[in-house]
């Protein structure tokens, strides 16, 4: 009873309404006048209390006293009740000291065991949540179908009040708790941020093995891809197959609806198309795979694991910085795949024709052996297949290049085939009609300005490569130019 009534005078000495109350008792005429001084004489005490704080003198105080005593001086009650309250002050601040001390104590250990509880809810593996920003909307890892599932605030909110019925002691900040933990999951456990399990990093891989690509490397360093474009990182140039431009076009689709991913058709192409070598890779998927791949409907795998994917992809690549670093690392055990990435990083175009010429011909000394343009040409297709190489040079530009390494001569009515016979009536017309279309390609070329690499032009176009011979045993005779005399193209 002490202590409460000691907390009570503190009060009133705070300017409580306890003055007024005693005043109502004893129904004094003067009821309002004395109100507005007992107001105004507390205002002038709290005024000396924060300026003592700040180190005025405390003879202000006394003065407060004295002033008070003057001007209740002949009223014995008024006098009486100060003298209690001032008396009252030493216990009123030692108790109320103990209770500030008491309730500091115990917000610290509340605030201490909250923030265990919030920590090992984050931690359990039993509360897998995770925010997608991009949505807003939450997920809660399921380790039995080792899928990211779709699973509302509320849900979480109310894990969280059942899991705090054990702490009986929190029970009155368990609102508060509540919502720190979903401010804390919105913050910190951002979807796409979140570490796969091992299980789930398997299940997405053996998605892409064998059905899009052909090894595990390959199917890693095309999620590390996936994962860059993400991160908005430096990210290259990749060139596929056009087999594979339904599959990326929808999974583009599903990473934009899902995450806001934009870009991705701006990374993976289809065509080349004037790009600089040292900022292009490719690779290299399973065509026949590919073909039987369904990814338009929604019972598609791809598209029911479109979150696991991800994720793995956004692992990988912070855990191998970017797509290159993962092929230059330790954990790439596919030189193959490697080096096929790599090849117009590490080959200019002076390279790749040199390399053609070196695999697809041979030199000779006999100058009667020559192949045609046309069936360099075809060569040079084989080569790109083989090589598994989009269509990097334009063909004019191709045998511009190779006119100006091998030697070679040009075939026009005034200039006669080496060691050839003179050619027939037939044959002449043959060449007049060949040649009266070559014209009309050329014309039409003018007209295509998207340079079609398949039409020769008029200028060159009865090139023939003089001392050389292919390599290639197997090609088509109906590919022969009829004006042309030893072409050792099929021998």
């Amino acid at each position: 009873m002490s202590n409460s009534k000691s907390i009570i005078t503190v009060s009133e000495v705070s300017g409580s309404e306890t003055d007024n109350e005693y005043e109502t008792k004893n129904k004094n005429k003067n009821k309002n006048k004395n109100e507005n001084e007992t107001e105004n004489g507390t205002q002038d005490v709290n005024q000396i209390l924060v300026n003592t704080h700040t180190g005025c003198e405390v003879s202000r105080l006394h003065k407060v006293i004295d002033d008070l005593m003057v001007k209740y001086e002949g009223r014995d009650a008024v006098l009486s009740k100060l003298s209690t309250l001032v008396l009252q002050i030493p216990t009123s601040l030692s108790n109320y000291e103990v209770t500030l001390q008491e309730r500091s104590e115990r917000k610290s250990a509340l605030s201490t065991t909250a923030d265990e509880f919030i920590e090992q809810f984050l931690t359990d593996d039993s509360n897998k949540y995770y925010y997608n920003s991009a949505i807003d909307l939450f997920f809660a890892y399921n380790r039995n179908t080792m899928k990211y599932e779709l699973t509302e605030e509320d849900e979480i909110a109310q894990v969280t009040l059942l899991a705090l019925n054990e702490y009986e002691e929190l029970k009155p900040w368990k609102y508060r708790i509540k919502n720190q933990i979903i401010k804390r999951i919105k913050e910190e456990k951002e979807l796409l941020n979140s570490t796969p399990e091992s299980h789930t990093i398997q299940k997405v891989i053996s998605l892409f093995v064998p059905s899009v690509f052909k090894t595990r490397d390959a199917a890693k360093h095309f999620l590390i891809v996936l994962g860059d474009i993400y991160y908005k990182k430096n990210v290259n140039i990749y060139f596929i197959t056009s087999k594979a431009k339904r599959f990326i076009k929808e999974l583009s689709s599903e990473c934009s609806a899902l995450f806001g991913m934009h870009g991705m058709n701006n990374v993976f192409k289809f065509k080349f198309y004037e790009h600089t070598f040292s900022e292009c890779r490719l690779i290299d998927m399973n065509d026949s795979g590919l073909s039987n791949v369904n990814v338009c409907e929604y019972s598609s795998p791809f598209k029911r694991n479109i979150v696991e994917i991800m994720c793995v992809a956004c692992c990988y690549s912070k855990r191998f910085k970017n797509a290159d670093s993962f092929l230059d690392s330790q954990y790439c055990k596919d030189p193959v795949l490697h080096s096929h990435c790599l090849y117009l990083k590490l080959n200019d175009e002076d390279a790749i024709i040199k390399r053609f010429i070196a695999t697809a011909t041979t030199p000779c000394n006999n100058s009667q052996y020559f192949i045609t343009w046309k069936k360099m040409h075809f060569l040079w297709k084989i080569f790109l297949d083989d090589e598994r190489l989009p269509y990097i040079i334009f063909t004019n530009h191709l045998k511009n290049r190779l006119m100006s390494i091998l030697p070679h001569q040009i075939v026009t009515n005034s200039n006669p085939n080496m060691n050839t016979p003179p050619p027939t009536s037939s044959i002449e017309k043959e060449k007049e009609k060949e040649k009266d279309t070559d014209k009309d390609k050329e014309s039409d070329k003018d007209k295509d300005k998207d340079k079609d690499k398949d039409k020769d032009s008029l200028d060159g176009g009865d090139v023939i490569f003089t001392s050389v011979t292919s390599k290639n045993t197997n090609l088509n005779l109906d590919l022969q130019n009829p004006h042309c005399g030893v072409d050792m193209f099929s021998e």
